[in-house]
């Protein structure tokens, strides 16, 4: 996994554009106390699970790079991200495909 501070210009970029049809995880939080205990696991399961009904991908922007590696767990891939107020803030956009239904 890349640090965020070390990506480059062509892995971010200012396309912050979702897939045209998509899930969007829109919020999660878990205390910092009870992280690691798969709690943020279990609260976005739901929806991961709706999207891949609908065969749609999920989308989502984080501000927190600490955050990435969990995403990238559930199947999360880095699409874009920018910097908003001269590098004060950096939004981190990524997409998780569709998953087949495991039978």
């Amino acid at each position: 996994t890349r640090c965020l501070s070390d990506w480059s210009s062509d892995v971010c970029s200012s396309d912050l554009i979702p897939p045209p049809q998509h899930w969007y995880v829109w919020a999660i939080g878990v205390d910092p106390m009870h992280q690691g205990r798969g709690i943020g696991r279990q609260l976005v399961a739901p929806v991961l699970k709706s999207a891949d009904d609908a065969g749609l991908p999920c989308y989502l922007e984080t501000e927190e790079p600490a955050t990435v590696p969990f995403y990238q767990r559930l199947g999360f891939e880095a699409h874009a991200c920018v910097d908003v107020g001269r590098g004060a803030v950096r939004i981190i956009a990524m997409v998780r495909a569709p998953m087949p239904a495991v039978s």
